[in-house]
């Protein structure tokens, strides 16, 4: 059973009332790298966490390759802290640094009650990234998004590219 102190691998979302397919799609993909990966529902419908020693990258691009029919977005989870807007922000700075001068916008997804609101913590973690001189705010086309799930108290963070984390193959493109 997983630990607290493990961060998981990637987050999956399932389509409405498919978490059980998407479980089970998921299985049949990373078993075979990983068979001791462990994917399950969290207690937010169709929100699955995927737990494993497989090469991150790896599972990412097989999944958006093979589209499994249950899943809707996958995010690849480069870091994970307490769900604290100044631990979230100075995780996502370090993670940042790596993309230097980038376009940049800030997407939350908040499910529990940890941060009080997913629009106030983009805010504040895109100002954090500007006053250190990082990036420049673009909606319109950006580079990458900052990417940070809110499950309870744990936030998952990632830089993803700016096609995001839809699992639609017509779509698809290469990874960071």
């Amino acid at each position: 059973m997983k630990t607290e102190s493990k961060c998981p691998k990637l987050l999956v979302t399932a389509y409405t009332g498919k978490a059980k397919v998407a479980i089970r799609e998921l299985s049949d993909l990373i078993y075979i790298y990983d068979n001791q990966a462990e994917i399950f529902e969290t207690r937010y419908r169709d929100v699955i966490l995927v737990y494993t020693k497989a090469d991150a990258d790896k599972i990412y691009n097989l999944i958006r390759r093979r589209t499994p029919t249950g899943v809707a977005r996958v995010v690849k989870i480069q870091s994970c802290v307490e769900a604290r807007p100044d631990r979230i922000s100075e995780e996502a700075i370090k993670l940042f640094e790596g993309y230097r001068g980038s376009k940049f916008y800030v997407d939350c997804v908040r499910r529990g009650r940890a941060i009080r609101s997913s629009w106030e913590l983009e805010k504040y973690v895109g100002a954090k990234i500007l006053e250190r001189g990082l990036g420049k705010v673009d909606f319109e086309d950006p580079d990458i998004v900052v990417k940070i799930e809110i499950i309870d108290s744990l936030a998952l963070i990632s830089i993803m590219d700016k096609y995001g984390d839809k699992v639609d193959n017509r779509k698809f493109r290469p990874p960071l």
